[in-house]
């Protein structure tokens, strides 16, 4: 039965996908603008803190569409510095995608709430970072004035040196963001946060002994303090250190520390899954199962799930999401597994697919919903538009339907099918939800504008 389900569903992806190229509609760029420019004024009806999300991405798919006036118009409609922080950043992502750093940069340099300038040169950094090009990903790492998260960004750009065969330049990025950690005061609130990420990123680059001589200093940290809250909260900064180094029973020892409470179940949440990221995620799971359930296991068994499912093991996945004991949950957790799988092209995807959908079938309509829409996202990444949109006519409520319908858009637009991703925006009556199908109906229009440019090349 699962063969036949598979069989059927693939054929429908192909079918739809050879008839929406045969009648693909080619949009222009005035149309695509046009399209962006009504967005932007329907954005301006959402509600906080939806309209600063919006806002940014409808900016940043006017900078890639080439009206980088129209982009700051759109971005300094909002008032509130920290929301125009969003947009901004979204404009100089844009810019630097294109190949314009400097503008980019120009475009952070006017931004006002320097917190959000911030995340803006994060985000910044780690793109370039994504695209290998890691010197200029560390230069502008380098720019971030919060020395917490300049360090951060730096062990994350240093774990992709790491994964690239960088020998030299991780070991150069990790002792920038070294640097930072040991010039930090004892007493600076973010220090146990930093050496905890500090010796994550020393482990995944290949640096256990560095790692342990961090968590040392947590250690010696711990004895200063005699505040059982301030204690508490080192412990499990350790616990955590402990597990991202590879140390997990030292980490579980750590744990046994710690009195029932939010410290003892996030430090058992990340032990777990730093279980599974090591191969051990039967132990995993058996740790996750220890935390209260006030304080819930399920979002730790979703992650060691997803985390089997990246490692191309889908028996394991479905095994450890079956560990959730919410049914609707398990129905979620499921789901996203097979998109992760979808992504990623995995045969598997159609199984883990029947198996998300029987167990959201058990549910009443609003408990399904959450299962339902990452099910009806999943459909759309593999091909299958019409089933989308099937399922999620199905859901309950706009909030609901919200991100499936934003896929759905970029896929039509991606496909050929322009009409249909902008009528898709323009059957629906809260503005907001149109302005956000209306962006996303141009960014896939533009994807397929760029990825035939790159074809004739």
């Amino acid at each position: 039965m699962r063969g036949s389900r598979a069989g059927i569903a693939l054929a429908v992806a192909a079918v739809w996908c050879a008839g929406s190229a045969a009648t693909a509609q080619e949009p222009s760029r005035a149309e695509i603008l046009r399209t962006l420019r009504e967005a932007s004024v329907l954005a301006r009806s959402a509600k906080p803190p939806d309209q600063a999300s919006l806002t940014a991405n409808i900016a940043g798919q006017q900078t890639r569409a080439g009206d980088l006036l129209g982009a700051l118009q759109t971005a300094r409609s909002l008032r509130d510095p920290r929301d125009q922080a969003l947009a901004l950043g979204s404009i100089a992502w844009s810019l630097d995608r294109a190949g314009n750093l400097a503008g980019a940069l120009e475009i952070l340099r006017q931004i006002r709430d320097r917190a959000g300038a911030a995340y803006d040169y994060e985000n910044l950094a780690l793109a370039r970072a994504w695209r290998k090009d890691f010197p200029t990903a560390v230069w502008v790492a380098r720019l971030i004035g919060d020395p917490s998260l300049r360090a951060n960004v730096l062990e994350r750009i240093a774990k992709g040196q790491a994964k690239a065969g960088d020998v030299e330049g991780t070991a150069l990025t990790i002792e920038g963001a070294r640097a930072i950690v040991q010039g930090t005061r004892d007493d600076s609130r973010a220090l146990p946060d930093m050496i905890a990420d500090l010796v994550a990123a020393e482990t995944a680059v290949g640096d256990p002994s560095e790692a342990q001589e961090e968590s040392g200093r947590l250690a010696t940290l711990l004895q200063e303090k005699t505040n059982p809250t301030s204690r508490w909260q080192l412990l499990q900064q350790l616990a955590v250190a402990q597990a991202g180094s590879g140390e997990i029973l030292l980490a579980l020892q750590t744990i046994d520390k710690l009195p029932p409470g939010w410290a003892r179940a996030t430090a058992l949440s990340f032990t777990a899954v730093s279980q599974a990221r090591q191969g051990d995620w039967v132990d995993g799971v058996a740790t996750a199962r220890e935390i209260p359930p006030e304080y819930s296991s399920l979002g730790t068994l979703r992650e060691i799930a997803l985390i089997l499912a990246r490692r191309a093991d889908p028996s394991a996945a479905w095994q450890a999401a079956g560990d959730i004991s919410d049914q609707a949950r398990r129905a979620e957790a499921l789901a996203s597994v097979a998109l992760e799988e979808a992504i990623r092209k995995m045969p598997s995807a159609i199984e883990t697919l029947e198996l998300a959908e029987a167990a959201a079938q058990q549910l009443n309509e609003k408990n399904a919903a959450p299962a339902l829409r990452v099910i009806a996202t999943t459909w759309a990444e593999m091909g299958d538009l019409v089933r989308a949109r099937e399922i999620t006519a199905e859901l309950p409520d706009s909030q609901s339907k919200k991100w499936p319908l934003e896929n759905l858009a970029m896929a039509m637009a991606e496909r050929g099918d322009w009409s249909g991703a902008v009528a898709l925006g323009g059957d629906q009556t809260e503005p907001s939800l149109k302005a956000d199908l209306l962006w996303c109906a141009a960014a896939g229009a533009l994807d397929r504008i760029e990825d035939e440019a790159r074809q004739q090349k």
